[in-house]
């Protein structure tokens, strides 16, 4: 039977279709670039023309195939588990949503034309952070095998991308971290609010829980923890 894997130890119950549909999307679109250039200049989100159809068509565009490969790698990692956790149409509407919000927390930050998918993986990235804080990612490269704590390596990210926004405003800056940092800020604001309303199951490793225990055994006793696998 054909079974996705996951690069994490949170167990995928279900096949995670729309994640893959949304890769490819974006492979597909990087190919229309490739034979069409000027594909770029018009569905990029640009502030100095800009059109409503831009929040969602920009999030589907790359510079190059590195952004590409890079991208599409964390949005395997981490969208899987997402997709399973708020299913396909659910996913798919979050996925979008996070594009949006992190599309126009670039422009309100002043920022002036941005492409790429890393504004919407923001958004996986804090609703993972949310939903699966203490569930492993898993990296295997032949004979190299890396185990990271998903809280610790989004909680970092997210850092980085604080400091490095602040850092742009005296520098010449060519990331738009203050769309990861939108993106980021919503999807951990919408898995949070979708647990409070319990409109996703509750699990062992979701932030709640983590809270929860943290008050009742204090945090010391958390240190240890470690997601199911």
């Amino acid at each position: 039977m054909f079974r996705i894997a996951s690069l994490t130890d949170a167990p995928l119950q279900s096949r995670p279709w729309t994640n893959c549909l949304l890769l490819l999307a974006n492979v597909v679109a990087f190919g229309v670039q490739v034979r069409h250039p000027q594909v770029m200049a018009h569905y990029m989100l640009d502030a100095h023309s800009l059109r409503l159809s831009q929040f969602l068509t920009y999030a589907f565009l790359h510079i190059s195939p590195g952004h590409l490969i890079f991208n599409m790698f964390v949005l395997w990692m981490l969208g899987n588990n997402i997709n399973d956790r708020l299913g396909h149409l659910g996913y798919l509407a979050f996925y979008l949503a996070a594009g949006v919000f992190a599309g126009i927390g670039f422009i309100a930050a002043g920022g002036e034309a941005m492409v790429g998918a890393s504004g919407a993986i923001g958004g996986v990235m804090g609703a993972y952070l949310a939903l699966l804080p203490r569930s492993n990612i898993r990296l295997r490269l032949r004979s190299l095998a890396v185990d990271s704590p998903a809280m610790y390596f989004i909680a970092l990210f997210f850092v980085y991308n604080v400091m490095m926004s602040f850092i742009g405003e005296i520098t010449v800056q060519q990331v738009a971290y203050e769309a990861h940092i939108a993106g980021m800020v919503f999807g951990f604001a919408v898995g949070m609010t979708l647990l409070w309303l319990s409109l996703v199951p509750p699990s062992d490793q979701d932030f709640l829980r983590l809270i929860r225990q943290g008050r009742g055994r204090g945090w010391r006793g958390l240190r240890g923890s470690r997601g199911g696998g």
